[in-house]
């Protein structure tokens, strides 16, 4: 929690101590009975306080006074929380939907988070907020335009597909978003992508930019290349797995299929960030090779 006003903390401090010290200066007298209050008239006058600085006893109407002091001056000093959120009127989404947005974490897929991650934005619009949502990775397409269409919106965030194959373009995107942000004052960008987010250099955007990363785990074995070539003799068969894991290491068996017979298996141990390679020369008149991996699923089942 922060303070839009810290000084009027200030307050607290001077006024507090002065409540205090009229409690301890308040006049004191004992009850005694009488019989003539004619001799005491003199006493009465005295308007002195009869014992003060003493021992400041239990009182619910000083703690009372205290409490509303301090509300009035918490108030005065106005705090807020830091909520990472949308003000902007005018928001444009940028979804990343590349294909590692495919991986898996937690049972769900990064593109399915950062769906609800995008519904969430879009729900948090303020009166009269409209929204622009961009889909990149491989042909960047625009599913809804500067609307305030609520259901359209959600619409246009579920309908956006996994582009199988295609890399995520976040310049191109950033340039659409520029210029759809600099007809409005009250304006923001969001991204929310899997990958670290940097804006060009040579590209200013005219509005706030908020990165929403996704995704957590990286302990994906992939097979990275399987290629058949032809050679005078026979065919050469060419396989190669990668460890994306960035600490531990993987042991893995892969089994390799021609023509939907199994042709070898392989043990393979795979350091963090390191590639194994396969080289077999197989016989001229295999036609399909498939080399399905026997391990359990990795973050990202579609390099699988």
């Amino acid at each position: 929690m922060s303070l839009l006003a810290p000084l009027a903390l200030i307050g607290a401090a001077i006024i507090g101590p002065l409540i205090v010290a009229m409690y301890l200066l308040k006049l004191r007298r004992e009850d005694r009975t009488v019989s003539s209050t004619f001799l005491w008239r003199r006493m009465v006058r005295d308007v002195e306080a009869n014992a003060p600085w003493q021992r400041l006893r239990p009182n619910w109407l000083l703690f009372l006074q205290l409490l509303i002091m301090l509300l009035l001056v918490l108030a005065l000093a106005r705090p807020f929380f830091f909520t990472q959120g949308i003000a902007g009127r005018n928001l444009v989404i940028i979804i990343d939907r590349s294909a590692s947005m495919g991986a898996i974490d937690e049972d769900t897929s990064r593109l399915a988070a950062a769906k609800q991650q995008a519904i969430q934005l879009v729900d948090q619009l303020p009166d009269g907020g409209r929204a622009t949502i961009i889909a990149t990775g491989g042909r960047m397409e625009v599913p809804a335009s500067a609307t305030a269409d609520l259901r359209e919106l959600r619409d246009a965030i579920n309908s956006i597909e996994l582009s199988i194959g295609g890399s995520s373009n976040l310049a191109q995107a950033l340039t659409l978003a520029s210029a759809l942000v600099s007809r409005d004052e009250q304006s923001e960008v969001a991204i929310i992508s899997e990958g670290n987010v940097t804006i060009p250099a040579d590209l200013e955007v005219p509005a706030p930019v908020s990165y929403f990363p996704i995704g957590q785990r990286t302990d994906n074995v992939a097979i990275s290349a399987l290629v058949l070539q032809p050679g005078l003799t026979g065919q050469t068969l060419f396989v190669q797995a990668t460890n994306y894991a960035p600490e531990a290491p993987a042991v893995r068996r892969l089994d390799v299929y021609l023509d939907g017979e199994l042709f070898n298996a392989y043990n393979l141990t795979l350091q963090p960030g390191v590639e194994e390679s396969i080289v077999a020369d197989v016989p001229p008149d295999v036609e399909i090779v498939e080399a399905p991996p026997e391990w359990r699923r990795m973050a990202w089942p579609l390099d699988d």
